[in-house]
């Protein structure tokens, strides 16, 4: 087994890392404190192509593969985990589910513009038994569960009552996916909904 990075991804490794040095490595202090999201960085690393790794060209994304997601993302995540995670959300958790069960109307409406940086993409999930289990996230946790008026769909409210909500990117999102828990009597107890025009 070759474990060797090609030349494409060692190039790719070489500029994200530059990138991360340069542009996210400064400001890292100053969002794990303020929780601020950065835009400007998030504009940058869409220009890099860093929004929609591993989406096809065609739908508006950088065309790479897995390893080069990862690679991407590992070198973000080395100066700014926070950055990371809002890069991770976007490609991961919000673009390629959609790219791959979407139709293809869904496809140009709900993902390449967000592939292409032009918007930004969040996921939301509930447990229904969370317990904030690192105090460092205390604080973000806090901040969520104020917007959760806002963010929960009207006809689950009551079933949400009393459950942890996670939002990551949620108050910068345009669009949402948003997995929720059916009634445990049901044949599908999970599924998944997208939500457009959230704020």
């Amino acid at each position: 087994m070759n474990l060797e990075l090609t030349e494409e991804q060692e190039l790719l490794q070489k500029t994200v890392r530059e990138f991360a040095e340069s542009e996210v490595k400064p400001l890292a202090k100053e969002l794990d404190e303020t929780g601020r999201f950065p835009r400007e960085t998030f504009k940058k690393a869409a220009e890099l192509g860093l929004t929609g790794i591993e989406i096809p060209e065609e739908e508006g994304g950088a065309g790479f593969d897995h390893i080069a997601y990862s690679i991407a993302i590992e070198e973000i995540s080395r100066c700014c985990a926070s950055t990371g995670v809002i890069l991770s959300v976007q490609n991961s958790l919000y673009c390629d589910p959609i790219h791959r069960f979407g139709t293809e109307e869904q496809k140009k409406k709900f993902v390449a513009p967000f592939a292409r940086g032009e918007k930004i993409g969040c996921y939301a999930l509930t447990e229904p038994q969370g317990e904030v289990r690192d105090q460092r996230n205390e604080s973000v946790d806090h901040q969520w569960r104020r917007r959760r008026c806002y963010d929960r769909l009207r006809e689950h409210r009551s079933a949400e009552r009393g459950k942890r909500n996670y939002r990551p990117c949620g108050r910068e999102g345009h669009a949402r996916l948003q997995s929720r828990q059916g009634r445990k009597k049901a044949r599908h107890q999970r599924y998944c909904l997208l939500r457009t025009n959230l704020y």
